[in-house]
């Protein structure tokens, strides 16, 4: 239903300005959050469902730093009228077709990871690890970063930046990001209390030795 019919330049809010993109049949623009307002549910639930829909091939899914071109999969077969659907973007915003050899390579690097974003790639483990020690917010924030970082320029930063998990801890680390603090309920007396309040392993308030 969101998918256009004819080719034409949609306008996009930049920050700092109003760019255009030119959308062709069968495709749509795609922002997370005006999708969860008009669908009720939280933005990061909105954007793993598009990407359940990217690796079921029903779409094709490229983001910029200002929103996601989705192109509906075989959309010229049942509504375009034989108008063929290119997949691309012109003028000033990155095609939406991923190049085929950078998906040979992605392919071949990250085979064992699950795809988070057109260029970001985790395990299950890694991101449920990053998400417990940073929050779901700044998680997806920075996967969102680092995909329009490697997006930019693929050809030289796809093997470079392999492990992902890796160079978002030093990305947070680097902007002075904290792990979240975790509460710790002491075994013996039940009050609670933060890791940092430890001293020397043992419980502040009743000196029962606790493990953090």
């Amino acid at each position: 239903m969101k998918a256009n019919h004819e080719e034409k330049w949609v306008p996009v809010n930049t920050g700092r300005g109003t760019s255009e993109i030119k959308v062709m049949p069968g495709q749509f623009i795609f922002g997370r959050n005006k999708a969860a307002k008009e669908l009720g549910m939280n933005p990061s639930t909105v954007f793993k469902r598009m990407l359940k829909l990217k690796n079921m091939e029903n779409l094709n899914m490229q983001s910029n730093t200002h929103c996601s071109v989705v192109s509906v999969v075989n959309w010229e077969s049942y509504q375009s009228n034989g108008i063929k659907v290119t997949g691309k973007v012109t003028g000033k915003e990155q095609a939406s077709n991923t190049n085929k050899k950078d998906i040979s390579k992605e392919k071949e690097i990250y085979k064992e990871k699950e795809k988070f974003k057109d260029y970001v790639f985790l395990t299950s483990e890694e991101y449920e690890r990053l998400i417990s020690d940073f929050g779901e917010k700044i998680i997806e924030s920075e996967i969102e970063d680092l995909d329009n970082y490697i997006g930019t320029a693929p050809a030289k930063r796809i093997k470079k930046y392999t492990d992902h998990n890796r160079v978002i801890r030093a990305w947070l680390k680097k902007d002075g990001v904290k792990k979240k603090t975790k509460d710790i309920i002491c075994p013996s007396c039940k009050e609670q209390f933060t890791e940092k309040d430890l001293k020397d392993g043992k419980c502040p308030v009743c000196g029962a030795e606790v493990k953090p």
